[in-house]
């Protein structure tokens, strides 16, 4: 368990070394979980008993198990769900209409728990991984989540045409919050204006309800 705390927080501290404040909602709130899961024996056995390594296949199966579960919450939390108390949850994360990584994990802690902690939890009991596979996509996932919260001044087109969720594409969202769901593939929800039309029945009232902007 020590392991997976250090290893995402070094991973990270090229994003977290420059944050203004910590959201409890975010890695405070994910290593709590965690915990709780490793000393209750809660997390597949083959995260205790198996020393396989890492296979970069389940980590790949991982993350695209993981986006695609966010993808499906994230999608509910601005459609049918978002007079719930996990859209309202949810309405935190978009005060921050111009978002930078110290904000990507900056919600409700509904929103947190259903969007991140509960898609983890079922995905790693799927894949069932090796410690070591688990806490490497924990690192990558992590770090792409503060990465589409970064300035969406530089515009990777190779990340873009390979289909990759990029900064300017997740800031659409937060500009836009009827579009552009995903958080790791763009294909979750097909190319950036292939769903508008789906969507045109939400416009008027997401707008309402995620009317405040920052400064």
């Amino acid at each position: 368990m020590l392991e997976a705390v250090a290893s995402v927080l070094l991973v990270n501290i090229n994003w977290w070394v420059r944050f203004d404040y910590i959201a409890t909602s975010g890695f405070p709130l994910a290593f709590f979980f965690l915990a709780v899961w490793w000393s209750f024996r809660m997390l597949p056995s083959t995260m205790y008993d198996s020393d396989d390594g890492v296979r970069v296949v389940d980590v790949c199966l991982l993350c695209f198990l993981m986006d695609m579960m966010q993808v499906c919450v994230h999608y509910s939390a601005h459609t049918f769900l978002k007079n719930t108390a996990i859209g309202n949850s949810h309405m935190l994360h978009h005060e921050h209409r111009k978002p930078t990584p110290q904000d990507a994990f900056y919600t409700g802690f509904v929103d947190a728990t259903t969007q991140l902690m509960l898609p983890l939890w079922c995905t790693l009991h799927i894949v069932t991984p090796s410690k070591w596979t688990a806490i490497v996509f924990g690192c990558a996932y992590s770090w792409w989540l503060l990465f589409i919260h970064s300035s969406p001044e530089r515009a990777f087109p190779l990340l873009s045409s390979m289909g990759f969720v990029t900064p300017r594409y997740h800031h659409e969202h937060h500009r836009d919050p009827t579009r552009h769901f995903s958080h790791l593939l763009t294909l979750h929800w097909g190319r950036p204006d292939d769903r508008r039309a789906t969507l045109k029945s939400h416009r008027t009232s997401q707008h309402d309800h995620y009317k405040r902007t920052d400064e």
